[in-house]
């Protein structure tokens, strides 16, 4: 359960934190005027900040003390709200609570501020109500999530492994002594949630809620910066939540046989995979509804701060001929710097920098923004270029990014021709595909060519969709493109619409609302499985026998070679090799070499001598080596007869276990 003091210090947190951010706003970017946008980007860059100053304060920490991440945030929170309050003081004199009431009450007098509050409240509403049954935890402990949260089984270990495992400098909590290389930082903004005293299950809901009504607010404040209309900023929210694919046509027939009123029932109480739900049946061009609604949003949290970013970059772009040479170059740091977050995302903004310096007006700003960018931008990829050499990948990593000309599905049955690319784009984006069409023939023609050219300059983005594999996984990893650039469709989509509507003529009104129905009917059907799913499986217990004796028993920084990875995971210790590292004919991180790794562990446990296993264990780092004693192999005795230090406990099959310390063990002999 959680305290009601742990939650008034997440809320003190998260102001303090949104408050920084409009100070970093008001400084660094004054010019923007929605307020959704203020209140989207005030969240977002306190969040950013925050979490890069508390990670430093880490790697600090972790050289004197455990507990790290906790007690970092403590320290970093009092200090900020220290900074804060003196800020506060200093402006006391100016401050007038009579005067702040009347402000508020006028502004409630207009309706405009009315329906942008309920509009708020609605968006609130929603992302409650769209993660709420992803994932829950119960009162013995015990975590469960729905179908659609199947990332969680890497989202736990990330974030347990900062929280009780001082994971700093962060190494893969997966694949033991290797540094992260892939969108880790959501964990950690994740992990300080949870070091204050959320805990995992309630600290993944909170944020993942906070973030997606953020980003929310941030698609409905992009509407009102550029086109100055809130309606339009809506409008593409309600696209961004829904779908206009064709795909509607082939579910409702699945209905016709069964009559209206059983139709109707029977898609409200749908309760199918959402994912296998929005797959065509029969396979229409290897089209995936998943690429085009909100399943990436649910399955990959990290993805809602990527969005969000997005959306900050686009603003920063908008408006950069306001700003100075040199807050510029540190925009462009800051941008840069996000490489750790999300590298699809990151690429998709330099992209559009770099079009903007080669077509835009003014390629000064545009220029110092890309040199910003660049600078942490190089330097994580050489890093990353440097690690991929390591014998712990496959060779092949280093070809990547490769081209590949495929489009991304998943469904093998339409290879690449310029007829099936096109069927699954028209397939996918169905009526939507006509408003982005017009959209982009209007921005030609329009006078406003600052938001012209920065709309046309994520179009390369499209380009790369289709024709770079940055994964090796798969091109179907290139929804991380696809799908945050549909948020730029969205909101060309509304503000097409709302040229076709604000004319004369009641046509228009009623093109308007025949367009609205066709725009979004099929993301309506594919959202309800969402709403409907259950929490029904089974993941782990946080106060298992197991994870409790590994927590209490063993240091925070320790790797084990365990077949228990799930409950070694939730006390927040590495693993040596898990199941979620895949082969190169597995479905998971299939850069990372497990064969070797497999090879070692066989060697480990048919070491003939003590000699030889000290050897590998101590090449390899690891800590604990987990035997059944039930079935121990000759090395286990003479590990035994040697008094190596060992803890034992049941798991719940009620097997006996035994974790023999290996590392310090090793080093005395």
């Amino acid at each position: 359960m959680i305290k009601f003091y742990h939650m008034i210090i997440i809320i003190l947190y998260a102001l303090t934190s949104a408050a920084l951010g409009a100070v970093i706003l008001n400084r660094a970017l004054p010019c923007i005027k929605s307020s959704f946008l203020k209140l989207s980007f005030s969240w977002f860059l306190g969040q950013y900040v925050s979490t890069w100053a508390i990670y430093f304060l880490c790697l600090i920490l972790v050289k004197f003390t455990t507990g790290v991440l906790a007690k970092a945030s403590l320290l970093y929170f009092s200090l900020l709200a220290i900074t804060l309050a003196s800020l506060l003081i200093r402006r006391k004199s100016n401050f007038s609570w009579n005067k702040l009431k009347a402000g508020i009450i006028v502004r409630l007098s207009q309706p405009l501020i009315r329906w942008k509050l309920s509009t708020a409240a609605l968006c609130l509403l929603f992302s409650i109500l769209l993660f709420k049954n992803q994932l829950i935890l119960n009162n013995g402990g015990e975590i469960y999530t729905s179908p659609v949260y199947w990332d969680f089984r890497w989202h736990a270990p990330l974030i347990q492994n900062f929280v009780l495992g001082d994971n700093f400098p962060p190494q893969n909590e997966s694949f033991s002594n290797f540094p992260h290389t892939y969108h880790f930082f959501w964990g950690i903004l994740t992990a300080i949630h949870s070091s204050l005293g959320l805990n995992l299950v309630p600290a993944v809901n909170f944020v993942s809620i906070t973030s997606f009504f953020v980003l929310l607010m941030g698609i409905i404040g992009l509407g009102e910066e550029i086109f100055t209309s809130f309606r339009t900023g809506a409008t593409a929210a309600l696209l961004f939540v829904t779908s206009s694919s064709l795909h509607f046509l082939n579910l409702f027939s699945r209905q016709q046989r069964v009559g209206l009123a059983a139709a109707v029932k029977n898609i409200i109480l749908n309760q199918e995979h959402p994912y296998f739900y929005a797959l065509a049946k029969p396979e229409t061009f290897g089209y995936n509804g998943n690429m085009f609604n909100l399943f990436y949003f649910v399955a990959e949290r990290q993805l809602i701060i990527g969005a969000i970013f997005l959306i900050f970059a686009v603003v920063l772009l908008f408006y950069r001929q306001r700003l100075a040479h040199f807050t510029c170059l540190i925009w462009g740091i800051v941008l840069g710097l996000f490489f750790e977050w999300h590298l699809f995302i990151s690429i998709m903004v330099l992209s559009a920098i770099i079009f903007l310096f080669v077509f835009g007006r003014n390629r000064l700003k545009p220029l110092l923004i890309l040199l910003g960018f660049i600078i942490p931008f190089a330097y994580f990829s050489f890093y990353f270029r440097s690690l991929a050499k390591s014998d712990w990948f496959y060779p092949d990593v280093l070809d990547f990014p490769k081209i590949n000309l495929n489009y991304p599905t998943n469904l093998p049955y339409y290879q690449f021709s310029l007829l099936n690319a096109a069927g699954y784009y028209l397939y996918g984006y169905g009526f939507k595909l006509i408003f982005i069409f017009l959209g982009y023939i209007y921005l030609l023609r329009a006078k406003n060519k600052s938001a012209s050219h920065l709309l046309f300059s994520f179009l390369p983005t499209f380009l790369l969709v289709n024709t770079v594999q940055l994964s090796p996984l798969s091109i179907y990893d290139n929804h991380k493109w696809l799908r945050p650039l549909n948020i730029i469709f969205d909101l060309i989509t509304a503000f097409v619409l709302f040229k076709i509507l604000n004319g004369k003529g009641l046509w228009r009104k009623l093109l308007f609302f025949l367009a609205i129905i066709l725009l979004t009917i099929n993301g309506i059907v594919e959202l309800i499985p969402y709403f409907n799913t259950k929490p029904t499986q089974y993941f782990g217990d946080l106060n298992s026998p197991l994870t409790a004796a590994i927590a209490t028993q063993t240091p925070p920084q320790s790797s084990f070679l365990t077949q228990h990875q799930k409950e070694v995971h939730l006390a927040g210790r590495k693993v040596f090799l898990s199941d979620e590292v895949g082969g190169r004919n597995r479905p998971y991180t299939p850069w990372l070499n497990r064969e070797k790794r497999e090879k070692i562990i066989a060697n480990i446990y048919s070491s003939q001598d003590i000699e030889s296993f000290c050897q590998l264990i101590t090449r390899n780092h690891i800590d604990y080596v987990e035997f059944d004693e039930q079935s121990t192999p000759p090395i286990y005795q003479k590990l035994k007869n040697a008094n190596f230090k060992q803890f034992r406990v049941v798991d719940k099959m009620n097997t006996p276990l035994v974790f023999v310390s290996t590392h310090n063990s090793c080093a005395q002999k």
